[in-house]
């Protein structure tokens, strides 16, 4: 009598298991996305929530530089220096704000070539 052995590789089991480990893969995977998305989401809110703590406190370094700048305004260097950074501000704000204009009225609008900030927002 013969005994017959089935080759492990050609194992019909082994098709059956692959399929199962499969779709528990796939399972596991769909959790796994599922649970990255709600960590995605926190992190996202998390984030969000420390951008709006960080424009609050440079809102109000803003405010405060315009009083010392104020305050010094008969200081000629110090006013020229500041009147260079002021520009480049005010530069990527109105570029900024060219871009969002162009958006909600559904224009065609180029960024300047030198601002980064506009250039980001479409």
């Amino acid at each position: 009598k013969t005994s017959t052995s089935i080759n492990s590789i050609s194992n019909p089991w082994n098709n059956a298991i692959n399929s199962i480990n499969e779709s528990e893969s796939s399972t596991n995977e769909l959790d796994k996305y599922n649970c990255d998305m709600e960590l995605s989401f926190n992190n996202c809110e998390d984030l969000i929530y420390s951008r709006n703590i960080e424009l609050e406190e440079d809102k109000k370094m803003f405010e405060s530089l315009i009083n010392i700048i104020a305050d010094n305004i008969q200081n000629d260097n110090f006013y020229n220096t500041y009147k260079r950074l002021r520009q480049t501000l005010i530069k990527e704000t109105k570029a900024c704000q060219e871009a969002l204009t162009a958006q909600t009225q559904q224009k065609t609008w180029n960024p300047p070539c030198n601002s980064k900030l506009a250039f980001l927002l479409n």
